[in-house]
């Protein structure tokens, strides 16, 4: 599989160690960043204000909705189109069995 993950938008991340057989990725709903030149977009489907900030869920032609948490309380509709970026460093990798076998594109793979 080599060192490079391949979105289904085109986006591509290198990772600094070799990635063996299918991956799945974890992000942390706090490890995403809104911005309008984000490299990922979608349509929010929920929106569920908190206290300290809003978690939203988006449509990205995925399995599942994608769930982000922003800080801030954003005037957002359920049906909005949204661009968001991930911070690679904060990625998790997945192997077939579920067990962690990398953390972002610049640690070590995890024993």
């Amino acid at each position: 599989m080599g060192n490079r993950l391949q979105f289904v938008n085109g986006v591509e991340i290198t990772f600094n160690h070799e990635l063996a057989g299918p991956v799945r990725i974890g992000v942390r709903p706090e490890s995403v960043r809104l911005t309008p030149q984000g490299a990922f977009r979608g349509r929010i489907t929920h929106i569920e204000p908190l206290g300290d900030g809003t978690n939203i869920s988006v449509e990205i032609g995925a399995a599942e909705p994608f769930r982000l948490k922003v800080s801030d309380q954003l005037n957002l509709r359920t049906g909005n189109e949204i661009a968001f970026d991930i911070l690679p460093d904060q990625m998790m990798l997945f192997d077939a069995d579920d067990r962690l076998v990398g953390l972002g594109p610049i640690n070590e793979l995890a024993v």
